[in-house]
């Protein structure tokens, strides 16, 4: 596999992987299909998703803080143990 096509499938299951929206099988179907345009090999892709899935859940295990999500979570807990009304 060259460098660059390397680059550019890493790039794709980057663009897929982070947002955290996309099921894995998603994102292999689509490497799957770039590869066969890029004339590459399909199993090489995907390994390449699982890999970076991977990494991905890796850090994804050690982040403590939970995003917008959970301070607006929290914000209302807090808020309506102080008996304040406040509607989600």
């Amino acid at each position: 596999m060259r460098a660059e096509d390397l680059g550019d499938l890493q790039a794709l299951v980057r663009s897929r992987l982070v947002p955290g929206f996309a099921e894995r099988a998603d994102i292999e179907s689509d490497v799957r299909d770039c590869a066969e345009d890029l004339g590459l090999s399909p199993e090489d892709a995907v390994v390449e998703v699982r890999r970076s899935w991977e990494e991905r859940s890796s850090v994804e295990s050690g982040w403590t803080d939970n995003g917008d999500y959970g301070r607006l979570r929290y914000a209302f807990d807090e808020l309506s143990a102080e008996t304040l009304l406040a509607e989600q």
